[in-house]
């Protein structure tokens, strides 16, 4: 399957090296986005007209 162009297949690692990685990069991002929507939601940016929800209005209190 891998001969296409001269390329062979080689037992190389590449998941079990890399997994911390991928763990690390996958909790930065929910990180950031919970900080970021967090921020969003917070009474200073409720209502700045650069907050993509603003211009739904402020949350409703139902």
């Amino acid at each position: 399957m891998f001969n296409y162009f001269g390329l062979k297949k080689y037992p190389t690692p590449f998941n079990q090296p890399l997994m911390p990685f991928f763990i690390a990069g996958g909790l930065v991002f929910y990180a950031v986005y919970r900080i970021a929507d967090t921020m969003m939601q917070s009474e200073p940016y409720i209502n700045d007209p650069r907050n993509p929800r603003a211009r739904y209005g402020p949350k409703s209190s139902h």
